[in-house]
């Protein structure tokens, strides 16, 4: 199995055009205090990578709009999250089927967490998502192994021996 390379330098400019588009996005609608978080979000974006760019810049919207968000609003503020989460796959050797797969992540989990939060009650919803995410990171995680011949098949026994 080949591992293509990943052009490092086109994913970094592409989410730094991500991260400026965000911190424009947030100054229109928020004045100083929104270029301040979109700020925040590159320098967090910078020093830890992109979840916790995404997570930095999610918790400080409560303090951007204290007395809520216009559809119109909250539909630019997540576009521009979106691309902050999209922009890495740029410099991947197949773009547009990794963007697919990370936009079709992102509104499943969403249509999930929306339906579980349309009874009404905010624990079942984030039990939902929690429950929902951990399937997903296992399945994953199966996948990579069986995809680097480390998982072994059900029809041979582990051993558990290692290989000198």
């Amino acid at each position: 199995m080949s591992v293509a390379a990943v052009d490092r330098t086109e994913a970094t400019w592409s989410t730094l055009l991500a991260l400026a588009i965000l911190t424009v996005v947030l100054s229109v609608l928020s004045g100083p205090a929104g270029a301040a978080v979109g700020v925040a979000t590159a320098a967090i974006w910078y020093a830890f990578g992109t979840p916790y760019a995404l997570a930095g810049g999610h918790v400080a919207l409560p303090v951007l709009f204290p007395d809520g968000i216009g559809p119109v609003a909250l539909v630019a503020v997540f576009l521009a999250f979106l691309g902050v989460l999209v922009a890495p796959v740029v410099g991947t050797p197949r773009p547009i089927e990794n963007a697919v797969v990370v936009l079709a992540s992102v509104l499943g989990l969403a249509g999930i967490t929306w339906l579980a939060a349309s009874e009404g009650s905010l624990p079942i919803a984030a039990a939902t998502l929690l429950s929902v995410v951990a399937v997903v990171a296992v399945a994953i995680h199966r996948y990579e192994r069986v995809r680097l011949g480390l998982a072994w098949s059900s029809t041979e026994p582990e051993t558990g021996a290692v290989d000198p």
